[in-house]
């Protein structure tokens, strides 16, 4: 993205560069989607983590408080997509006016990575579901 967004663009014969607070907008909001990302993979490796100690599912002692967490739980995934797709958003937003060619190459790439990182945050809560699920299981099994 950072290579697309800092080449000149070819228009009309001659070459325009795309302007330097745009791109820096641009990668500031690159950085927060991915860091968003990242969050969620830290999140979901810690809960694995906690999942597989005795001592930690023994907290969750009945299915109304599990379900409420499980509730808490998409709400966070939920705004953690919103959150995602605000990025990609409010980039694409900056790029629009510019140059034709250079904002369909930025959108192509923004809308492809976005889905990846959907991808990422949906996979990354199956692991704190997974482990809740399982200690529902073993109330009601």
């Amino acid at each position: 993205m950072a290579e697309a967004s800092e080449q000149s663009v070819e228009e009309a014969g001659r070459t325009r560069e795309i302007d330097p607070l745009v791109k820096e907008w641009e990668k500031r909001l690159w950085d927060l989607a991915n860091a968003i990302t990242g969050f969620t993979l830290a999140q979901s490796l810690l809960s694995a983590y906690k999942f597989g100690d005795d001592s930690f599912r023994s907290n969750f002692k009945t299915a109304c408080m599990i379900y409420g967490i499980i509730a808490a739980l998409a709400i966070v995934t939920g705004l953690e997509l919103f959150a995602v797709a605000y990025c990609r958003s409010a980039a694409l937003k900056l790029l629009r006016g510019g140059d034709a060619a250079q904002e369909a190459l930025s959108r192509e790439l923004w809308i492809g990575v976005t889905r990846g990182r959907f991808a990422a945050v949906v996979l990354f809560a199956l692991a704190p579901l997974a482990g809740l699920l399982g200690i529902l299981w073993q109330i009601h099994g």
